[in-house]
């Protein structure tokens, strides 16, 4: 198995918060939708057209965005407003009772006001068509991507230390921080894993919304979809860092093989942190890379208040 393939199918579990919705594919076209689940080796995506299975080996980037409200509110005043005759009419003849003198105003009182108010709207309404005609049509502000934060981090020696988030964790011997994870799986901060390609750990950051228990269940529900055969044991309560946290740990089939992971979430702040850790059964050593895990989980250690 290549080491991209269970990256990529971890997309559903660190991307669907963030609304991934760009598939750049490698002919060079691009799919607009939500991931809603996977299927064998694809991504099952919902589009404004009906579902797609797109397969993860055609896939050349990602693109993640978020609808931002001001743009809609500039394209909604881009828009020109259709005249108000009936608004128009009385505030110019407002206007030129203003500037009149009083004998003029009995003047205009003695012949009628109602029979200047047509000739006074027709040239609100004239005046309007004119502005609308001369003016151009302003297209709403492209959404932009937001640029990725640049990440500090270091290993020292078994000693994983990110400054950028303010965190550090201990990384086993044999695992190597792999490079390019945050580009497949914008969610993540951090991926490591063995030379082999059978143990990973995942360190995902993403904003808080409702409740811890909100998110476990949220979370609980991506993996089902994710991994076939899904079989979670009870959650329990924790402390990790000094803070409340939750943890299960889980068995399923992914890639044509069985897989046992480990979950643990925590609010911090105004986010939500998530370490998943996965140990691939077809090793022998798989009760000693889940301990491994465990015990990764358990050193971590926030260096930023």
């Amino acid at each position: 198995m290549k080491r991209a393939s269970l990256i990529l199918a971890l997309v559903l579990l660190f991307v669907v918060v963030v609304r991934a919705d760009e598939f750049h594919l490698k002919d060079g076209s691009t799919i607009v939708g939500v991931i809603v689940g996977y299927q064998g080796n694809s991504f099952r995506v919902k589009t404004s057209y009906g579902f797609a299975l797109v397969d993860r080996d055609s896939i050349a980037s990602i693109t993640v965005s978020k609808p931002n409200p001001a743009d809609k509110k500039a394209a909604k005043s881009s828009i020109p407003e259709k005249a108000k005759p009936a608004e128009s009419a009385p505030s110019q003849a407002g206007a030129a009772k203003h500037d009149e003198s009083p004998k003029q105003a009995r003047d205009v009182k003695s012949e009628g006001a109602n029979a200047a108010a047509p000739q006074q709207t027709s040239n609100a309404w004239t005046k309007s068509a004119t502005q609308t005609a001369n003016q151009q049509p302003v297209a709403p502000p492209v959404p932009r991507t937001p640029a990725p934060i640049p990440v500090r981090e270091e290993v020292q020696g078994n000693l994983y230390i990110n400054d950028t988030y303010g965190f550090s964790i201990y990384k086993p011997p044999d695992w190597d921080v792999i490079e390019g994870a945050r580009a497949a799986l914008p969610g993540a901060v951090v991926a490591m894993g063995t030379s082999d390609q059978t143990t990973y750990l995942i360190i995902g950051l993403e904003p808080s919304s409702g409740t811890l228990q909100t998110h476990v269940a949220s979370t609980n529900e991506r993996l089902s979809n994710m991994f076939d055969d899904y079989r979670p044991l009870a959650p329990r309560q924790t402390i990790v860092a000094g803070m409340h946290a939750v943890e299960y740990q889980f068995q399923g089939m992914a890639n044509g093989q069985q897989w046992s992971g480990t979950v643990m979430l925590l609010s911090r702040g105004d986010s939500f942190f998530t370490i998943f850790g996965v140990a691939s059964s077809k090793t022998d050593l798989v009760q000693i890379q889940q301990n491994v895990i465990s015990r990764t989980i358990a050193s971590l250690q926030f260096t930023k208040p």
